[in-house]
């Protein structure tokens, strides 16, 4: 079970912002000069919606950065924040955003958008950080958030291990610091339409840095490039293979 706690000293969280909302449209599927803006078919009043998702090698670290666009009352400008995870924890930072669904129609004749979504969201003007693990494997996380008793609707990402992509071997070698960077997140936002259960499909534009550090003689890691093409966006996820044999 999944659960966002308040920061203690330690650091686990609760983040409160005060800004003027953030309002960011996204096309659900990929009909983009075909299709556009009808009526409003749900909304999620809050749901926590994940912006940095940040997996730590075992035996390793790991730092991520995120920024998004903020227009705020003050002006517009860059937003973001820094956090760390090592020993094959994971942290994850989410905002409270509220989700409008809209049913997609068609910008002209001969035209079908039939089945396809236009999603809205909104800052709420919270957040949150989840921490899990350690896992040697990070093919077992989580893949929601929200729901479980809680206030928050269901929103489901992808941040595990799935598929090897690259192995990073640090026996015999000395430290490897590896990066990249990101432009998104993918979501799905499960929403019920007219009696049905539809799970909508969506991106979160957030810009994200991630550097991972292995230290020298601690063994090997495969690794998922989560933001290689066809992917769900974000950083790597890890599966240990073991320490060094010699």
């Amino acid at each position: 079970m999944q659960d966002i706690r308040l920061r203690a000293a330690v650091a686990i969280a609760l983040i409160v912002v005060l800004s003027t909302p953030v309002v960011i449209v996204s096309f659900a599927h990929q009909s983009r000069s075909a299709c556009e803006q009808g009526p409003a078919v749900a909304v999620l009043a809050h749901s926590l919606t994940p912006y940095l998702l940040l997996n730590s090698p075992y035996n390793g670290s790991a730092q991520g950065e995120f920024r998004v666009w903020n227009n705020s009352a003050g002006g517009a400008g860059w937003w973001g924040e820094v956090d760390y995870a090592q020993n094959g924890v994971v942290t994850d930072q989410f905002r409270d955003l509220q989700w409008t669904v809209y049913q997609a129609v068609p910008s002209g004749a001969g035209v079908s958008c039939q089945g396809e979504y236009i999603t809205e969201s909104r800052d709420n003007g919270a957040g949150g950080i989840n921490q899990y693990g350690p896992y040697t494997n990070d093919s077992s996380e989580p893949r929601w958030s929200g729901e479980n008793g809680t206030s928050y609707a269901r929103v489901i990402f992808n941040n595990s291990f799935s598929r090897t992509t690259q192995v990073v071997d640090t026996c015999d070698r000395g430290q490897e610091r590896l990066g990249l960077e990101s432009t998104h997140v993918s979501i799905v936002i499960p929403v019920n339409i007219t009696g049905q259960g539809v799970q909508v499909p969506t991106t979160v534009s957030v810009f994200s840095n991630y550097t991972y550090t292995f230290p020298a003689e601690a063994g090997a890691w495969a690794v998922d490039n989560l933001s290689a093409p066809g992917g769900p966006g974000g950083g790597w996820a890890f599966s240990y293979l073991g320490p060094c044999t010699y």
